[in-house]
Parts: structure tokens; C-alpha cells; sequence
């Protein structure tokens, strides 16, 4: 259930000791300054329309709304950053989401560019519509090749570690370092995993027939 609506906040007391009350002539008048506010689960967003001032008799409790000094003490008074800390959280998120996905795409090109044995990489197949999803994992670089094992399993969307009954075939293909450059250039390489731990099945390998391969190979581009 969401939870949102306006509230009113005080945001500022002042003392005013050259002004009696109205009422019971004390100098013991004090200004409170109000602001609303948008909350969400009682977190303020931002505030919202004017400021109002309204004079207390800390003495008797008289109370005016309409004190020939309140516009003055308005304007002295300064909104609270907390009336816009959910604001402050919502746009430090994102940018520290932009940042981290920056870093992110910095170390896949790392990975990339240099490539080692055990690096898993997922992979994104645009060719039909959903996407594809799978896995390679290096299994030795020679060279300028890359030969790679494939898992089992086609998966319909982002994943980050192989289902408990997927494993990596012990079938190799070989590929480039250039074709991984121009794979991840369009976007296909999603993400590359190094340093895994054992939850990820990343270390889960079978033999199986390669005549049961050739079909999903050629549909995923993969010689």
C-alpha cells in the first residue's frame, strides 16, 4: 500500500520579548513558522506552498494567526533540507547507480580486452524476439583465440548465475579477441563474471553430444 499526502512542519520557534500578548500582557510571545510538506511513507519529498506563521502565548496559550509580524519573521526563516530528504535520497541513488554502472562497463572492457581462463560471460542473442540468454566460459587462450565451453540452458531473460541443473558443456568453440571486442561493441556481452563464487555454478561442468549442439549453435552464432 503506498502512502503519500501533505503534512505541516514547524520549522522554526522565534522569541519575540519586545511584544506582549494580546491577552494577558506577559512578554512571553513566541513565532512558529509552518511549511507544508509531499511525504511518502512519512518521508518528506519536497515542500509544498507558502510558509505561515502563527503567534503562541507560551503563558496563557492565546493564539493568532494573524500577527502584524509574522510576514517579517517569514522571511527570516529558511526552509530545512530535511523537508527534502527523500528528494536528496531519490537523486544521490541515481546518481550513485550511473556511477557504479559506469564502473561497471569499465571493467567489462577490462575483461574483454584482456581476457583469462575461467572468465564467464553472458550473452545476449537479439536474433528472435524475446532474447536469448547463455553463457561461455573460457577455457584456455592461445594466442589470439579464445576457446570458450557453452552451457545447456537458454534463459528468457537477465540472469547472473546458472539454474542448479544447468552446467557448461566440455565442447569447445573458438572465437577471436576480436570478435569479443565487436560483441561487446554491439551490446551482446552483458555482463563478464571473474573471482566467482562456488553458489554461482560457474564451475559446473558435463560432457554431453555435440550432434545435439549444432541446431542452437548455428541459432546462436557460435562455430
Amino acid at each position: 500500500m503506498l502512502i503519500y499526502g501533505n503534512r505541516k512542519a514547524c520549522i522554526a520557534t522565534h522569541h519575540d520579548y519586545s511584544q506582549s500578548c494580546p491577552k494577558c500582557k506577559y512578554f512571553t510571545v513566541e513565532y512558529k513558522v509552518y511549511r507544508e510538506y509531499i511525504h511518502l511513507f512519512w518521508i518528506p519529498i519536497f515542500s509544498s506552498g507558502g510558509k505561515t506563521c502563527v503567534m503562541l502565548c507560551s503563558s496563557c496559550g492565546f493564539r493568532n494567526e494573524y500577527s502584524n509580524k509574522s510576514d517579517s519573521y517569514i522571511g527570516i526563516t529558511k526552509t530545512p533540507l530535511y523537508l527534502y530528504s527523500g528528494l536528496i535520497v531519490i537523486v544521490v541513488s541515481i546518481f550513485a547507480i550511473c556511477f557504479a554502472n559506469v564502473n561497471t562497463q569499465k571493467e567489462k572492457k577490462s575483461f574483454v580486452d584482456s581476457p583469462r581462463v575461467d572468465d564467464v560471460y553472458l550473452i545476449r542473442n537479439d536474433s528472435s524476439y524475446p532474447a536469448k540468454y547463455y553463457f561461455f566460459k573460457v577455457n584456455r587462450i592461445h594466442t589470439d583465440s579464445v576457446f570458450i565451453f557453452r552451457n545447456m540452458y537458454i534463459y528468457p531473460g537477465f540472469v547472473s548465475e546458472l539454474d542448479n541443473k544447468d552446467a557448461f558443456i566440455r565442447y569447445e568453440y573458438s572465437l577471436s579477441k576480436n570478435k569479443l571486442k565487436t560483441m561487446l561493441e554491439k551490446d551482446e556481452i552483458v555482463a563478464v563474471e571473474r573471482d566467482y563464487d562456488q553458489q554461482s555454478n560457474f564451475n559446473h561442468i558435463v560432457l554431453i553430444s555435440s550432434d545435439s549442439l549444432i541446431k542452437e549453435d548455428a541459432d546462436l552464432d557460435l562455430k
